[in-house]
């Protein structure tokens, strides 16, 4: 009788997953319900006892998200503080855009952000945001000549 040889078994990991790896998991959960409110909650929670912990998204991207749902469903006030509260968190970019159209359903387009002038001058960004910055206009104008 020949002996074979079994391939060595991987040990598998029993151990319990890390605190940052079961609230990363809770924030994904938690942003697929698109509960972005919670959802930031748990982090503030967390940076308290663990200030160097690090979340993906980040926390100004799950604030424009929840600006972006605070857009769709016509609360215009709430959704002008959390795109901000993105900008001043160093997210650039889409913010930009939203906070327009905010301000615009406003009626208060001429109470931009300070630095939304030097963003669409940057070129990197100038095609995309160019577009989404004329089809606000394009809105604007036409409640204006009604």
């Amino acid at each position: 009788m020949i002996k074979q040889r079994l391939p060595k078994r991987e040990p598998t990991s029993d151990a319990p997953p890390s605190s940052q790896e079961k609230l990363q998991a809770q924030l994904q959960s938690l942003l697929k319900q698109e509960k972005y409110r919670q959802a930031l909650s748990e982090i503030h929670n967390a940076q308290r006892s663990c200030p160097d912990l690090v979340f993906k998204p980040s926390e100004a991207e799950i604030w424009l998200l929840r600006g972006k749902q605070e857009f769709e469903q016509n609360d215009f006030k709430q959704a002008d503080t959390s795109l901000r509260k993105a900008l001043q968190l160093g997210l650039g970019g889409e913010p930009h855009y939203w906070l327009a159209k905010c301000l615009l359903a406003m009626n208060r387009l001429d109470q931009r952000s300070p630095d939304s002038h030097c963003f669409w001058k940057r070129a990197a960004c100038q095609k995309y945001y160019s577009y989404l910055l004329c089809q606000t206009v394009a809105v604007a104008r036409r409640h204006c000549n009604r």
